[in-house]
């Protein structure tokens, strides 16, 4: 591979990267160390010197510290201690040593997880990733020599198996320019974020208000006659919660008062947003679902006493604490594209329950596919 070639996948990989950084809001940032020891191949140029490559391998060492900024890209500076080639010349009889050592800045791009997406959030399980990077690279020696370039264009393949703890190993290959290839094994330790996915508990969800009792039916009035007959009462129709909607055709008896419902007696601030949906495995909203949110937040803006919990469901799909991570960033998404609308935020509170609450069966996709919702529920 040309220097002009490596230098134009580096760049691209490192840009791809720096793109994607808009992109991660929902990604919980973590930084990361470690450390690594393996066998480089070292050959530097002995063309028309008299010397000769006694021996390329050696045993190297290198430290790095990094992010994860996104749920595919990360970032990292790295230095390393590669060892030495030996260097012999039988015509002279000299023996010598060039040391390499390496520092420099890195982009990787996790490509597969056999976890899926809940194992690229968390950097958990086995996931591989590619590489590419650049720096500055030294080289000292007790023989005379030229040193051609100062810098490095780095390539690199490899792969990690991370605990939920943050701890992983690491396996990985790299090249850098020509003369130099590194093959190691590494420890690293991730900090910050939620290595576990979600431990915070749903929020409280919101107690419905008491139901007031019914008044009392009032006595029979005697009839006068000539034997007194107490006529039979006619049975009043309750409205408990004093929504205009008779008891026996509502359908949610328990709105707050004050609350403006439907033919149903339901809060019209109350229930399933249909049509909003994300795409998969992330909080983004589809182009539909911002469509829907749009004619939401009018209504919210035509009554500004109102306030409401945005609640977030996910199917079973996944292990439950990547599904209850899922939902909180959902519910948040939600709450600051109505943001973005003119809503207070003020006005809203978002709530995760993950797949705790289905409202179908996850055995079928249309069971799933109904679990998989955003409601609202009036506040007060």
């Amino acid at each position: 591979m040309t220097m002009n070639t490596r230098l134009f996948t580096a760049a691209l990989l490192v840009g791809s990267g720096m793109a994607s950084v808009a992109g991660a809001a929902d990604f919980q940032h973590r930084f990361y160390g470690g450390l690594g020891l393996g066998i480089s191949q070292l050959e530097p140029e002995t063309k028309n010197t008299g010397f000769e490559v006694d021996d390329k391998q050696d045993l190297g060492g290198k430290v790095y510290l990094g992010m994860d900024f996104a749920r595919r890209w990360s970032a990292e500076i790295y230095y390393g201690d590669l060892g030495a080639a030996a260097l012999d010349n039988p015509n002279k009889d000299t023996q010598g040593d060039i040391d390499y050592a390496l520092f420099g800045l890195a982009a990787l791009y996790h490509f597969y997880n056999n976890r899926g997406t809940d194992g690229l959030m968390r950097r958990a399980g086995w996931d591989w990733f590619a590489k590419a990077g650049v720096g500055s690279l030294d080289n000292s020696s007790d023989l005379p020599f030229k040193k051609q370039k100062g810098t490095h264009v780095m390539l690199g393949l490899g792969t990690e198996y991370g605990w939920d703890n943050g701890f992983a190993i690491r396996l990985e290959g790299e090249t850098f320019d020509q003369d130099v290839q590194f093959v190691s094994v590494g420890l690293l330790k991730r900090f910050g974020g939620d290595h576990t996915s979600a431990r915070t508990a749903p929020p409280t969800p919101v107690a419905p208000p008491p139901v007031a009792a019914e008044p009392p039916e009032p006595p029979p009035v005697p009839v006068p006659a000539p034997m007194p007959v107490v006529p039979e009462s006619t049975p009043m129709i309750g409205d408990a919660d004093s929504d205009g909607v008779n008891d026996e055709d509502d359908a949610c008896p328990d709105t707050l008062p004050g609350s403006e419902v439907n033919e149903q007696g339901c809060d019209v601030f109350s229930g399933v947003l249909e049509g909003v949906q994300f795409e998969s495995g992330s909080a983004r909203l589809t182009t539909q679902s911002q469509e829907v949110l749009q004619g939401v937040a009018l209504e919210l803006l035509q009554h500004p006493d109102v306030r409401v919990a945005v609640m977030a469901h996910t199917d079973n799909s996944g292990a439950a604490k990547a599904n209850l991570a899922l939902s909180k960033q959902r519910a948040i998404s939600v709450v600051r594209y109505l943001m973005s609308l003119g809503v207070a935020v003020k006005r809203m509170r978002p709530v995760a329950y993950g797949e705790s609450r289905p409202r179908a069966s996850n055995a079928t996709p249309e069971g799933r596919l109904a679990n998989r919702r955003v409601e609202f529920q009036r506040i007060e």
